[in-house]
């Protein structure tokens, strides 16, 4: 009977700590998606001013950067929502 507890109990550690990785993955997506589109006001600034290839190039870059990270999260709220609220094994 003892070994079922510490299996249990094992899984429901993992499942919190897999719980802590998500919730900072989704931390760190949203800082990069703020941080990336915070740029994009001033490249486009800079491009109007003195407007070069490379500077294209850097703004469609990061412009793309920014959308796959919002893709991202849409896309893991939607799944989340999917989801449901977790089930507890009893």
């Amino acid at each position: 009977m003892k070994h079922v507890t510490l299996d249990l109990n094992f899984g429901r550690r993992m499942l919190q700590e897999h719980a802590v990785w998500f919730v900072l993955l989704i931390l760190l997506a949203v800082a990069a998606l703020v941080s990336g589109a915070f740029y994009v006001p001033i490249e486009i600034l800079e491009l109007v001013r003195r407007p070069t290839w490379f500077k294209w190039v850097i703004l469609t870059v990061n412009v793309l950067i920014v959308l796959y990270i919002a893709w991202f999260l849409m896309d893991s709220h939607r799944r989340k929502k999917e989801e449901g609220p977790p089930k507890v094994a009893s």
